[in-house]
Parts: C-alpha cells; structure tokens; sequence
C-alpha cells in the first residue's frame, strides 16, 4: 500500500471526500510510479507525514491515472491508452480545477506555476475512498 500526503489546505476535502484525485510531480522513475499507482493499487491518505502532527484521513483504491501537463492556458491530459484531451475552454479548466481542491483555475494555475514553475508535468491519480 502507498501513502500520499496532502498539504493542510487539501486535508479537509480529501477527508470529507470531496476531493478524490491529486496531481504529482514526476519520480526519477516513472515506471515505479506508474506501477504504485496503477488502477486497482491501495493507497493511504495522510496529512503531516514525518511530523508530530501526522493524520491519517482514509483508504483508497486508485481508479484512474492520467499523464498531464499544466500549463497557462491549459491542461494536456493522456490516459495509459495514450488517448487525450487538451482541456482549455473556461468550464472544463474550472472542473478540473474544483477536482483537484482549488477554488478555480486561476488559483490552480497560480500554485503550480509558484510552486511547480509552468510547463508542469506529472501524473493525476484518481481514487475512490474504501
């Protein structure tokens, strides 16, 4: 089973259930990654990891996983399929945007470029809560 950690702003969403995908950053290796994370894999949901104030917030089974890429005017989604979509009409970028815990794309938009730097590319990791 494979822990995710979610920043203190994202742990009540994914607590509640609201918010059941996450995106990541890219690993060394990405064929690990897309192994631990392949649909069918468990996964823990922690918030606080390596800290005393470390919470864990459920169970999950990852149900989809996608490749994607971030950037300002838009989302570049790929399935294991190799099958996409470029996401950059307003509603479908704020849809995204809400999935992932943000406000609205602005704001999405905005973290990854202040936290990530603009092309970001990395995976989305859907889940459903056990």
């Amino acid at each position: 089973m494979t822990a995710l950690n979610f920043q203190q702003q994202f742990a009540g969403d994914v607590e509640a259930g609201a918010k059941t995908q996450t995106i990541r950053a890219w690993w060394k290796d990405r064929e690990r990654q897309q192994r631990l994370f392949a649909p069918g894999a468990k996964v823990q949901l922690y918030t606080g990891m390596r800290t005393k104030v470390c919470r864990k917030l459920g169970d999950g089974i990852v149900v989809k996983l996608f490749e994607v890429e971030i950037r300002k005017d838009g989302i570049q989604l790929t399935n294991d399929r190799g099958a996409g979509a470029w996401l950059t009409d307003s509603a479908a970028l704020h849809a995204e945007a809400m999935a992932d815990g943000f406000y609205n794309w602005s704001a999405m938009r905005g973290w990854f470029a202040d936290t990530h730097g603009l092309p970001f590319s990395g995976l989305i990791i859907c889940w459903r809560r056990v």
